[in-house]
């Protein structure tokens, strides 16, 4: 659900919520997802909205503080 595989009629917000349960059960393998999602851009423009980059990197923070270090810092 996280990397955006909804079902039919779910809103963004289910997504959202996804996200946040990776950083909140510190789920093992999770950062490659993270990562992903809040670093992906397309041509001119970042590929997810802000509010989900922004909670991929804070779930990436409770996963390893080194990690949303490294995400804030750039």
């Amino acid at each position: 659900m996280a990397e955006g595989d909804l079902p039919k009629g779910a809103t963004q917000y289910l997504r959202l919520k996804a996200i946040e349960a990776l950083g909140r059960l510190r789920t093992p393998g999770a950062e490659g997802v993270l990562r992903k999602i809040a670093e992906a851009r397309k041509t001119f423009r970042w590929a997810n909205p802000s509010e989900l980059r922004l909670v991929a990197a804070q779930a990436m923070d409770k996963l390893d503080s080194s990690l949303g270090e490294d995400f804030y810092a750039e």
